[in-house]
């Protein structure tokens, strides 16, 4: 869970992130399970077709078969993911985390 103080910070890095890239940003930093898929649904919808998304990812993981389909409706979504995975991609969020041939770990 983000801690209030910390939403301006993580917001502005969001932003830089968009501006650098050009890309739209999808964020994913909670347990993989049914309201992660259709949180993630529901910002997929609201964002139009992409060339390139990019997928910040923080998870310690949670269940394979929510995982399986977060990463097709992403697959959908895009025709190239670029995923950053600033903390941890743990278990099911590894599965995410895997369509990307090469993954950036960064550190915030």
């Amino acid at each position: 869970m983000v801690q209030p103080e910390q939403d301006s910070t993580i917001q502005e890095r969001l932003t830089e992130i968009a501006n650098a890239t050009g890309n739209a940003v999808l964020v994913l930093n909670a347990d993989i399970d049914g309201a992660c898929f259709r949180d993630v649904l529901t910002e997929l919808d609201a964002i139009e077709h992409q060339e390139v998304l990019t997928l910040i990812l923080n998870s310690l993981g949670g269940e394979i078969e929510y995982a399986f389909w977060i990463a097709k409706s992403i697959r959908r979504q895009c025709d190239y993911l670029e995923v950053m995975v600033p903390d941890r991609a743990k278990s099911a969020a590894t599965l995410i985390a895997s369509r990307r041939p090469h993954i950036p770990w960064s550190v915030w």
